[in-house]
């Protein structure tokens, strides 16, 4: 019989491959804020720690890092807790600019989240955004 409807190459599952499904989470009017939330981290980081990246220092500096950061978001001023929040986001993204590999972002995102939930940072996100809404 006639169908109505035209044949689509499509693949029905219940999600696509890591890559896409993060490429539709950020639009290409975004890609200056990832580069901006790159730069907040990387002098927030550099601050304290010279001449090493975020991929080379051990796990007690990433969590000495991660406090320092929510530490940040308690500060008065506006301008520095809006960085110490991108900085924090870019964690989340990977640390991508530090990595080779898609699969190398992906470790470093997981890890990064996980150690940014273990610090309190999911709850201080939270009442910081309370406090800019009020």
């Amino acid at each position: 019989g006639f169908s109505e409807s035209p044949d689509l190459e499509f693949e029905y599952s219940d999600s696509d491959k890591w890559a896409a499904e993060l490429s539709e989470l950020y639009s290409y009017t975004e890609g200056p804020e990832l580069h901006l939330n790159r730069k907040c981290f990387e002098e927030e980081f550099k601050t304290h720690v010279k001449d090493k990246k975020w991929i080379e220092v051990d796990i007690s500096e990433h969590q000495t890092h991660a406090m320092r950061l929510l530490d940040g978001l308690e500060v008065t001023a506006r301008e520095k807790r809006l960085k110490v929040a991108r900085a924090i986001l870019y964690m989340a993204q990977g640390t991508f600019g530090e990595c080779n590999s898609e699969e190398e972002v992906h470790q470093w995102m997981r890890y990064n989240i996980f150690l940014l939930l273990e610090v309190g940072t999911f709850t201080a996100l939270v009442e910081l955004l309370s406090m800019e809404i009020e």
